[in-house]
């Protein structure tokens, strides 16, 4: 368990994968709400991308979004 407090009294344990999408997907929210979105840009193999500008700003916002994930009672997984 971790030090840090938490508003909830649950404890969430999500698979990697899980984790992962949920943290991605409220990194998403917070730069909608609170940085201008995320632009992206298709490379020559027709694959979406972020800007690396926008990578950036991903990298910044996953940070909060683990923290707050964290404080909302979710954990992820420990690998065996």
């Amino acid at each position: 368990m971790n030090d840090v407090y938490s508003y909830t009294n649950s404890s969430l344990v999500l698979t990697k994968e899980q984790w992962i999408a949920m943290y991605s997907d409220l990194a998403c929210m917070l730069a909608d709400a609170y940085g201008e979105g995320l632009k992206t840009e298709v490379t020559p193999d027709d694959v979406r991308i972020f800007t690396k500008e926008s990578q950036e700003k991903f990298i910044n916002f996953a940070g909060d979004a683990e923290y707050f994930l964290g404080q909302l009672g979710f954990s992820q997984e420990v690998a065996a």
